[in-house]
């Protein structure tokens, strides 16, 4: 029994070895055939909002609000004169220019 098995085997490897050609054109094709039907339907799509839990209450606001603001990564600072004059005079300019370098400052990577 133990000798028919062998036998079996070698009689495949020795068909494998004769046919190596057109075997190695078989398996490419087939395999060139899997991959396009794979590569035709494949699809990336990034939806990182999906990763997000629908029922946290700073999602809840986020999609309230989403369509005014626009993203959830942007950040927006009103600066606002109460006495009724325009931002066009050095204070508030001054005013403006620490908020946006403190922000940057917030954001920049440590050790730069």
């Amino acid at each position: 029994m133990k000798e028919k098995v062998s036998a079996f085997w070698f009689s495949l490897l020795r068909q494998q070895l004769r046919f190596r050609y057109p075997l190695a054109a078989i398996i490419l094709i087939v395999t060139v055939i899997f991959c396009w039907g794979i590569y035709s339907k494949l699809t990336v799509k990034t939806d990182f909002f999906a990763l997000y839990p629908p029922s946290h209450p700073y999602i809840k606001l986020y999609k309230e609000f989403r369509r005014m603001f626009g993203s959830a990564n942007v950040l927006s600072i009103i600066i606002e004169r109460t006495d009724g004059n325009n931002i066009y005079n050095p204070v508030t300019l001054q005013k403006v220019h620490d908020l946006t370098t403190g922000l940057m400052a917030i954001g920049a990577k440590p050790g730069k």
